[in-house]
């Protein structure tokens, strides 16, 4: 069926994200039509259903949002890919309503994101640091994980996805952003997420885990702040709780960082100015 509208459509470029809903022999096809065919992959390992890494290596084009994919693929296969970060979607992660008074937040801190054992150690130490703030932790499964923990309180029994996350995090006075820790046969982890730029895109104040890769996207301190121990964490949380007007100051700078320089649309931009320029070169 792809085969079949690459060739009576005159494609020119067939993209996939993740590509885990193409099969393998699909890709040979299309690359000898002629198709170029290209891969953007946000994922922090290759360990999925569908995700085969010698069908990755067929597409003409490869991006990665991880850095450390980068130098596997160079020292595995001796293929060259190229980093990309993710990025926010401008339709989705978008401010709906200034809150301009803190009584007007739903949430004094909110996490949201799918569960982890690693993530659980962070928001254990936030919880019994802060019994009675408003805290929402919203994502798949957390009921399961968090049963019998001192998180279990905070489960917001809510979806969060599309418009709804970009009310929870404008919603919530401090957005907590970290990842899910060693993943995978490599044991990578990330540095930076998709949550990295959603939360400034939907004009969210955000902690977030240090890393070298933070620290290039945004200023910390001037828009950010960043965290590497629960301590400290726990820390940054009292101070911005307490300090309202620098918190909402540093927010307009990150979102004035982050839109639209960080939205999907620039990634797109990016990928086909690749594309083009190494075309150009062959």
């Amino acid at each position: 069926f792809i085969l079949s509208i690459c060739r009576t459509n005159n494609i020119d470029l067939f993209f996939q994200i993740k590509g885990n809903g193409v099969f393998y022999n699909t890709i040979d096809l299309i690359n000898k039509i002629g198709v170029y065919t290209v891969l953007f992959y946000p994922d922090v390992d290759f360990n999925h259903p569908g995700i085969d890494l010698e069908k990755t290596l067929l597409n003409n084009y490869i991006f990665s949002t991880k850095k450390f994919h980068k130098s596997f693929f160079q020292e595995t296969y001796g293929r060259d890919i190229v980093h990309l970060n993710h990025g926010y979607s401008s339709a989705v992660h978008r401010p709906h309503s200034p809150l301009l008074n803190d009584s007007d937040f739903e949430w004094d801190i909110s996490y949201v994101g799918n569960p982890s054992p690693y993530k659980l150690e962070w928001l254990i130490a936030v919880v019994t640091a802060f019994p009675d703030k408003r805290i929402a932790i919203i994502g798949n499964n957390w009921r399961e994980m968090g049963q019998g923990t001192p998180i279990s309180p905070y489960v917001a029994h809510i979806a969060a996805t599309g418009d709804a996350l970009a009310q929870v995090i404008e919603s919530s006075k401090i957005n907590l952003a970290f990842h899910y820790g060693p993943a995978g046969t490599h044991g990578w982890q990330d540095t930076v997420s998709a949550r990295t730029f959603q939360i400034p895109a939907a004009r969210g104040f955000m902690l977030h885990v240090d890393s070298a890769e933070i620290r290039d996207l945004y200023a910390v301190t001037d828009e950010i702040d960043v965290f590497e121990t629960p301590e400290e964490l726990n820390e940054k949380i009292s101070y911005y709780l307490d300090n309202p007007m620098i918190r909402q100051r540093m927010n307009q700078r990150a979102y004035e960082r982050c839109v639209p320089a960080y939205s999907l649309d620039t990634r797109a931009r990016e990928i086909m100015a690749h594309i083009d320029d190494t075309s150009l070169n062959d």
